[in-house]
């Protein structure tokens, strides 16, 4: 199995915790030798070029290449933080929210609600969304009524 991690965000999320996620995500499924994680994004921090070298069963490409590669794959999964990946409908898709549109200030009013409308539809396509702590779990289960079986 093929596991697509987007790095990319549509909203704003502190870069060092975005990374330490994806770190986590790939400790966990190194133990199954049938996964091979591709971390998707430019400029990445250099613990996650370490892991690639030291790692076989990780490597990291750029957007568009990815782009490429999940039209030629079957059995592929996509990880993210509220992005997309062009050509990647066709997989299930997990959603890990690391912030709300409403935490985040300074922005008008018509921002809020393409965030905000963005988030739903993450929530929308996800086979299910994993938030990172109790809290998360039961702020989005009260605010997303609807998708509350969706998020563990």
């Amino acid at each position: 199995m093929r596991l697509f991690i987007l790095t990319s965000s549509k909203f704003t999320i502190p870069r060092p915790l975005l990374c330490q996620k994806v770190l986590d995500i790939i400790e966990l499924g190194l133990r199954s030798a049938q996964i091979h994680f591709y971390i998707v994004g430019d400029h990445l921090p250099e613990p996650l070029v370490l892991l690639e070298q030291n790692t076989d069963a990780v490597t990291i490409i750029k957007e568009i290449a990815a782009e490429r590669l999940i039209k030629e794959v079957t059995n592929a999964s996509i990880i993210h933080f509220g992005a997309n990946l062009k050509g990647s409908d066709p997989f299930p898709h997990y959603f890990i929210p690391l912030t709300h549109p409403s935490f985040s200030r300074g922005l008008s009013m018509i921002n809020k609600w393409s965030l905000s409308r963005n988030f739903k539809n993450y929530l929308k396509k996800s086979v299910a969304t994993y938030a990172i702590n109790d809290w998360a779990t039961i702020f989005l289960k009260n605010k997303y009524k609807g998708y509350s079986t969706k998020i563990q």
